[in-house]
């Protein structure tokens, strides 16, 4: 038996195929994700501002990627035209400088207190030593023999 081929239909895109919304983030390699169905397959073309912007290419995304993108898929038997709005994502630098400087204040800190908290343990234990020392002089009877070299009598 034979199979008839499918029929003819113009170009279809709905938000499964091309989504309407799309959320990139700078620095990323993303695609603009677009495609058409139709039967003959129609072409699909896609611009930015005028100019041709390939749908599936993946390419590092930058701010200026951000906007309304017009796609358009064209076979014999008609056109379908999609309007993809993509949104860049992007760290705030006025956040992210506070919160870098905020770190290193408190890293700073806590390397000072660790650096002093080590000095002070040291002094501690130098002081300690010393009394240590000094109680033992104090116990230790005094030379009797030192009497005898000078020629002093006992």
């Amino acid at each position: 038996m034979v199979q008839s081929p499918s029929a003819p239909y113009q170009p279809r895109m709905d938000e499964r195929s091309c989504p309407p919304s799309q959320n990139w983030t700078e620095g990323q390699d993303e695609t603009l994700r677009c495609g058409a169905r139709g039967n003959p397959p129609p072409h699909l073309e896609c611009t930015k501002d005028g100019e041709p912007f390939p749908a599936g290419v993946p390419r590092p995304v930058t701010r200026a990627h951000a906007g309304t993108y017009r796609c358009r898929a064209t076979n014999s038997l008609g056109t379908a035209v999609r309007d993809v709005t993509v949104w860049v994502h992007y760290p705030d630098p006025d956040v992210v400088l506070p919160v870098l400087l905020g770190l290193a204040v408190v890293a700073a800190l806590l390397t000072g207190a660790v650096g002093y908290r080590i000095y002070y343990r040291k002094k501690k234990i130098r002081q300690y030593r010393l009394r240590q020392q000094q109680r033992q002089l104090e116990m230790e009877p005094p030379c009797s023999g030192l009497a005898n070299d000078v020629g002093v009598p006992p």
